[in-house]
């Protein structure tokens, strides 16, 4: 078996005993600076070469394209205190040293791609400064909430920041220049914030808030983003304004959003999240997503309902209450008989409703148990709906009393009692277009989704327990699984959803992308796999040691033309035989060289997938979820166990279905 004496390295030593002839080396001028909380180890190339680094069980490995010779006295000695052992392989295309301590690795190029700088630091110390000088493209987002307005900074939690309020001014600091993808913020919507502005000054990024001088503040990170809460003075009111959360950035991505914690667990997840960061073993630059063990709903005791201060209209509509054991029963007591739909998504199940309507808590008890958060009512054009915070785990099940709709969450997986199939029709009378048939349907009623910022359109029906079982995927649109009713989220403004005789029809103004063929697609299932392991295993080859020995050589004798299918040959190898490490070291080098190929969506399926082995979960997710994935069944697997090592069980659930 081949002997793999260094983490994860893709050390060619076979080339040698093959007999490879090997290029001659590049004279490499190394430098060691010793900076006190961080290393600096810098290579200098005659011209710029392309190459891989990182860590793994103690060591620090860095790949070249080409082979290279050094002399390593000075950089040896002076960096004693944080390497030993630093070597070159001997076919001159790797460098390894052994780590005498704990530390997290970045690196960057300078003089065009000539100098590579690899920087260790120790755990809890900024990022060296060199590394700022790009400033981090991310997005801003508010959120009010009862008795709060809260602030979240996308995918900052790797960074060192600090939050300072004195008298009526919060400065929220990050050790890092940040480019917001807005300059300007509406706060009209959110009673504490005042002002805000965006400063950068010697490599740091402040962002300054006016603020009431009552006013108190709590930070906390939680799935990779940086939370920031303005605490309003102790009596807010009787009628605090629900969530609404104003979306900066336009992604087709849904991110994942921060949990509603007391003042102290935020401040014991902020401890744990500090301890956990400090025990990683990749820098946190490079994995800036941890799983969260908070609850998706706050612990203890909690209202009912959230009343807003936008004018609804419409009768008032009672809202019942009840705790049952494992089980919580939502009851609208509506006075005539309306079509509703039930759906989850995420962490929030909707309730909607196609009459206009006003709901009234009349509930005895506050909710005492995690099953779901408080409710609230959001804003439609034609109906009514509530939004209904559930924790990991738990499902809406629908039934009748009389005229009120009963909704009892427990937990469960979320499935219709009859699965309704969309049935495609390019060639229809009136265009082509997608059709949900159900007998006597209801309305269409659209409302935003206040947390991903987008329409969602629902077709509203009497009949109980009729739903889609599993998510649909197409160009312009997505259907998702519902227990009662249909919910589409538009990727297309000329998408729209209309009523018909016997069902729901989709289409779109500007002509609907869809083939006779669909069907399969919007399954989420390819006529090409794009997983072929027994085909990347090359038992052609013979055994192990045989087969990749041949592909090292193809490799090595290749011309620069066919070079990257040699590493992309040797990279599905190794990802046959479980050397997930090795695997995604060459995925990655090919992709920094040839944005094309990285954007294919073998190469995605195959590098989210190595990235998850090796619990890169945040680089997993990046990949997995590209759009380009959408329509293979065996990239459904990849991103359900992505959600459930997230503690995400419903989607995880909902992904293995597809």
């Amino acid at each position: 078996m081949f002997s793999r004496f260094l983490p994860a390295g893709l050390l060619i030593l076979v080339l040698l005993s093959l007999g490879v002839p090997a290029r001659s080396a590049e004279s490499v001028w190394v430098i060691g600076e010793n900076n006190g909380d961080y290393a600096r180890l810098i290579f200098e190339w005659p011209n710029a070469v392309g190459y891989q680094a990182y860590t793994e069980e103690g060591a620090m490995t860095i790949v070249f394209d080409r082979p290279l010779k050094a002399d390593f006295q000075q950089a040896s000695k002076t960096l004693q205190p944080f390497l030993r052992n630093m070597k070159i392989s001997p076919s001159g295309l790797a460098f390894t040293a052994n780590l005498k301590q704990t530390l997290f690795l970045t690196h960057f190029t300078s003089s065009a791609g000539k100098k590579i700088v690899i920087d260790l630091r120790k755990p809890g110390t900024p990022v060296p400064a060199q590394t700022l000088n790009k400033p981090i493209q991310t997005t801003m987002r508010f959120g009010h909430h009862a008795n709060y307005d809260r602030i979240v900074f996308d995918d900052l939690a790797a960074h060192n920041y600090t939050v300072r309020k004195s008298k009526n001014k919060v400065s929220v600091t990050f050790d890092k220049k940040i480019q917001f993808d807005k300059t300007a913020f509406n706060l009209s919507r959110y009673p504490t914030l005042k002002n805000l502005k965006v400063e950068t000054a010697n490599n740091k990024t402040a962002i300054i808030i006016t603020v009431d001088q009552n006013t108190r503040t709590r930070d906390f990170v939680d799935s990779g983003n940086v939370a920031v809460d303005i605490l309003a003075a102790k009596d807010p009111g009787p009628k605090p304004k629900p969530l609404a959360i104003q979306k900066i950035e336009k992604s087709p991505e849904p991110q994942p959003k921060i949990t509603n914690l007391t003042e102290e667990q935020a401040q014991k997840d902020v401890e744990k999240r500090k301890v956990e960061a400090e025990s990683l073993p990749e820098p946190p630059v490079q994995e800036t997503e941890k799983s969260s063990s908070q609850p998706l709903v706050p612990t203890g005791p909690k209202e009912v309902f959230t009343y807003s201060d936008v004018a609804f209209v419409g009768p008032d509509i009672p809202l019942l209450v009840s705790e049952e054991e494992n089980s919580i029963r939502v009851e609208i007591a509506w006075p005539n008989n309306v079509n509703a739909a039930v759906f989850a998504r995420f962490d929030k199940a909707y309730v909607v409703f196609d009459e206009l309507g006003k709901i009234i808590d009349e509930s005895t008890a506050k909710i005492t148990n995690q099953l779901i958060g408080t409710i609230q009512q959001l804003e439609a054009n034609n109906g009514t709906v509530l939004e209904i915070p559930v924790t990991a785990g738990v499902s809406p099940t629908v039934t009748r009393n009389n005229k009120s709709w009963v909704i009892n969450f427990k937990p469960g997986v979320l499935s219709p009692e009859i699965a309704i199939a969309p049935e495609s029709q390019p060639e229809s009378s009136s265009g082509p277009r997608v059709f949900l048939p159900i007998d006597q349907p209801g309305k269409v009623v659209e409302f935003i989704d206040p947390v991903f910022q987008d329409k969602l359109m629902t077709g509203t029906i009497s009949a109980l327990g009729r739903g889609v079982a599993k998510s649909y995927k197409y160009v312009d649109f997505r259907i998702l699984p519902t227990i009662q009713g249909f919910a589409i989220s538009l990727r297309s403004d000329a998408t729209y959803m209309q009523s018909a005789a016997d069902g729901f029809s989709i289409a779109n103004a500007r002509g609907l992308q869809i083939t006779k063929n669909v069907d399969a697609a919007a399954k989420g299932i390819s006529s090409v796999r794009i997983y072929r392991f027994e085909d990347w295993e090359r038992k052609d080859l013979g055994h192990f040691v045989d087969a990749e020995g041949t592909l090292f050589l193809e490799l090595a004798t290749s011309s620069d033309y066919k070079k990257q299918e040699a590493r992309y040959n040797l990279a599905r190898f190794y990802a046959a035989h479980g050397f997930h490490s090795e695997s995604l070291a060459l995925i990655n080098l090919m992709a920094e060289q040839d944005t094309e190929f990285a954007e294919k969506p073998e190469v995605l399926a195959l590098r989210g997938a190595e990235a998850f082995m090796v619990s890169q979960y945040g680089n997993a997710k990046k990949y997995l979820l590209n759009p380009k994935l959408d329509a293979f069944a065996e990239v459904a697997l990849w991103r359900g166990a992505l959600a459930a090592k997230k503690g995400q069980w419903i989607p995880a659930m909902q992904q293995f279905a597809e």
